[in-house]
């Protein structure tokens, strides 16, 4: 998720590449024409600098304007809640942040709201419920095995099963919020073996052909 929820990765980043290729193009024209056609211009490692900078002091000035950097973390899912010295108070409740919605095309805003249900007042913020998302607690476990136990993941003669239809995935797995990585399913193959010995769990089976080289 930090390509879709970092300010630098969805704003700043597309901004500043723009802005340093403008600088650099003035660079460059004006660089070419003092060479008569002779050569070919490059750019210098002070040249480099100088887009830089350029392109940093643009935005600095673009975002004393407009504020572009305030809308995009609120846009991203950030300044959902505001401390305050009564405690916390939802951000949408005040004047600068009403014209700032949280949510955009990439993260659905419905999604962001509903995430604000844990806070239940000024200085009442409850844990994340993960019993009311299938499969969380059991992705959880998944992710702190893989991370404490490290037995058996250096092995190179291990293949996972691939076609036997007697196993099936279990149907957390499956959810689009679950699309496990080949490592974490290699690993989950590798802690229900453990766990199970010889006896077959009824949902080890990986529906990737993966052999661990």
């Amino acid at each position: 998720m930090t390509s879709q929820l970092q300010v630098t990765d969805t704003d700043f980043s597309s901004l500043f590449k723009k802005e340093c290729l403008k600088c650099m193009d003035n660079l460059r024209y004006h660089g070419q024409k003092q060479t008569d056609g002779s050569t070919v211009w490059r750019p210098s490692a002070e040249d480099m600098l100088t887009a830089i900078v350029t392109a940093q002091k643009i935005l600095q000035e673009k975002n004393k304007r407009d504020g572009w950097v305030l809308a995009a973390c609120r846009r991203n899912g950030f300044l959902a809640l505001r401390p305050m010295p009564g405690g916390f108070v939802r951000s949408d409740e005040q004047c600068w942040a009403r014209d700032l919605p949280l949510g955009s095309s990439r993260i659905s805003s419905a999604w962001l709201i509903n995430c604000l249900t844990h806070w239940k007042g000024p200085t009442e913020i409850q844990p994340p419920d993960w019993s009311r998302l299938e499969g969380a607690a059991e992705l959880a476990d998944l992710i702190e095995w893989d991370f404490v136990d490290n037995s058996d993941k250096d092995r190179t003669d291990l293949v996972l099963p691939i076609d036997d239809k007697e196993l099936e995935e279990p149907e957390w797995s499956q959810l689009a919020g679950f699309q496990l990585s080949l490592d974490l399913r290699r690993s989950r193959w590798l802690k229900a073996n453990k766990e199970l010995q010889s006896e077959r769990a009824p949902w080890l089976s990986v529906n990737y052909s993966l052999s661990i080289n």
